[in-house]
């Protein structure tokens, strides 16, 4: 029986650290979406859950609390 790859998704405004990020977590094996803003990650979560979720809490328009609320109430 094929394992189930743990899904994450990586929410960042900053180019820089959402590859950094994804790469690290690709090469420790884990399935891994990027997202660069709240709004962004909240389209994504409408048609997949996510195992885990790294939000940056300082990003324009809305921010890591707002987007973890918001993910919350689509995926509890």
């Amino acid at each position: 029986m094929k394992e189930r790859k743990m899904s994450v998704l990586v929410v960042d405004d900053e180019e820089i650290v959402r590859d950094f990020l994804s790469r690290f977590l690709l090469f420790k094996g884990l399935e891994v979406e990027t997202a660069e803003s709240g709004l962004d990650a909240l389209k994504l979560a409408e048609n997949k859950s996510f195992d885990l979720v790294f939000i940056d809490v300082r990003m324009p328009k809305m921010n890591g609390l707002e987007t973890f609320r918001a993910l919350k109430a689509i995926s509890p």
